[in-house]
């Protein structure tokens, strides 16, 4: 039982992470109508963003991390906003074979940055002290790292939802997601509409990327599996759907952490037969609509 207890806790963390991700691509992919396979590098971006906050800003104090958690979100909305401002406007409305292609020299160019500013060196972030220690839960030991990880992704779970029910922004996305020619009759300026999601998945990237920092390492190559992970949520959660997104990140997540443990042979073939399973029973997702 004990070991049960800790393979939940991790596959929470591990969901709370991929949440994090998914969230964003499904805002940018359900609003925007964009098919963005660069957003992992976006997550890769923030993890090497974090490494060079803690070490060169703070020099690496033990509590620098908890900074970075908050610069390194802020710049990831501003780099975002830049990318979506000057490059993916411009393919709006286009062929998604365009913005695939687009997106997808993206990719290279963001790993390009990585080899030019951090090398390729598998890269460390210092742990921090403040919640590095465990507690006890039920007899169990716990990092209390995985828990601030979990209730952060439940913050951010209901700020987003709140921000998409109860704001006027949010309500123009929504109606921007549903009829985007219509809103541009209407005298709505869609363009800030979309650079505002974009931004926002690109805040949400961060975060996952920074949180992430503290329970691995940061290398080279990481952004093609969050990228195709992400892909995989946003279709079995429902594009456009930040509740899908955050059932689907639970569900792959204990799927996988538990796969480890009885069937590690397969635990990537797990992950796929989830999305059939899902996609048969529910074509447009769990939550989703059709949106093309």
């Amino acid at each position: 039982m004990e070991t049960i207890f800790l393979i939940l806790v991790g596959g929470l963390t591990k969901a709370s992470i991929y949440y994090l991700v998914a969230a964003g691509l499904t805002l940018v992919f359900g609003v925007g109508k964009v098919i963005n396979f660069a957003h992992g590098s976006f997550y890769v971006l923030a993890m090497y963003v974090t490494f060079s906050i803690t070490t060169k800003l703070f020099g690496g104090s033990a509590n620098s991390f908890w900074f970075a958690l908050v610069l390194t979100p802020i710049s990831l909305g501003i780099i975002g906003w830049i990318v979506e401002r000057f490059l993916l406007r411009w393919v709006y409305g286009k062929e998604h074979l365009i913005q695939l292609l687009l997106t997808f020299g993206l990719v290279y160019i963001f790993s390009d940055v990585y080899r030019l500013f951090w090398g390729v060196m598998p890269k460390i972030v210092p742990h921090t002290e403040f919640l590095g220690g465990s507690i006890s839960i039920m007899d169990v030991i716990v990092p209390q790292f995985n828990l601030a990880v979990i209730a952060c992704s439940l913050l951010v779970f209901i700020a987003l939802s709140s921000l998409i029910s109860n704001t006027r922004f949010g309500r123009l996305s929504r109606a921007v997601a549903a009829d985007g020619e219509m809103c541009d009759i209407l005298g709505i300026n869609t363009f800030s509409v979309y650079s505002g999601i974009f931004a926002l998945g690109s805040v949400l990237a961060g975060i996952g990327g920074a949180l992430a920092t503290q329970l691995g390492v940061v290398h080279l190559g990481m952004d093609a599996h969050i990228t195709i992970l992400a892909f995989i949520l946003v279709i079995v959660g429902g594009v456009g759907s930040v509740k899908g997104a955050a059932a689907a990140a639970v569900i792959v997540g204990l799927v996988e952490s538990f796969g480890a443990l009885f069937l590690s042979e397969i635990v990537l073939v797990l992950i796929y037969l989830v999305m059939v399973i899902v996609l048969l029973v529910r074509p447009f997702g769990l939550f989703g609509r059709p949106v093309f």
